[in-house]
């Protein structure tokens, strides 16, 4: 453990990890990693001049740093380890084990076993009724605007950017096609 301030995340005491709750620096870029020997008492003071890290206490013998802004809503724990990394939730409820935290998921009670999109709601299935068909299709439709364009503000849109790319496109119908299979069927996406 770093320090008083920091907490052990992980469910094994040998494979958990130190995180130190130092804030990181507002604009700084995610994904940048710094590293730093000869942390034989799992260091957790960034040196300079890396500022804005969160420092990660990772082993006897280096320590490591992440720059930005790790944990977006401020829950307490990692956007990479959060079901729900845009929505306060430090318990982490996720009643219908979906992978995605009851905070946002907008689909609630989905049947086990189904692929579900980011939503929390059975992927591609945009009526919400099971099954990936003409229905869908049709909402899909209705929001397919292309490459770099904003999908218009209709209900199911943002569920048909399915890369998230902002935009609703070929790329989004490819992944559509996978889970289409008709009617009264559960999607299987392979």
């Amino acid at each position: 453990m770093c320090n008083a301030s920091c907490r052990i995340v992980g469910l094994a005491a040998a494979g958990a990890v130190a995180l130190c709750a130092t804030a990181p620096a507002v604009g700084q870029g995610q994904g940048s990693i710094v590293a730093w020997g000869g942390n034989w008492a799992g260091q957790c003071d960034v040196p300079a001049p890396n500022s804005g890290f969160v420092a990660v206490a990772a082993g006897g013998y280096h320590s490591l740093g992440v720059r930005g802004r790790p944990d977006a809503d401020f829950d307490g724990v990692l956007d990479v380890l959060d079901n729900c990394p845009h929505a306060y939730n430090p318990a982490q409820s996720d009643s219908d084990a979906d992978g995605v935290g009851d905070a946002c998921d907008q689909c609630a009670g989905t049947p086990p076993g189904l692929q579900v999109d980011r939503f929390g709601c059975v992927a591609w299935d945009l009526d919400n009724d099971l099954d990936v068909d003409v229905m869908d299709f049709a909402q899909f439709q209705a929001c397919f605007n292309g490459p770099s364009q904003p999908p218009p503000g209709l209900g199911s849109c943002p569920r048909c950017d399915g890369d998230a790319d902002g935009d609703v496109d070929a790329n989004d119908f490819a992944s559509f096609q996978l889970c289409f299979n008709g009617a009264s069927r559960p999607p299987a996406c392979d």
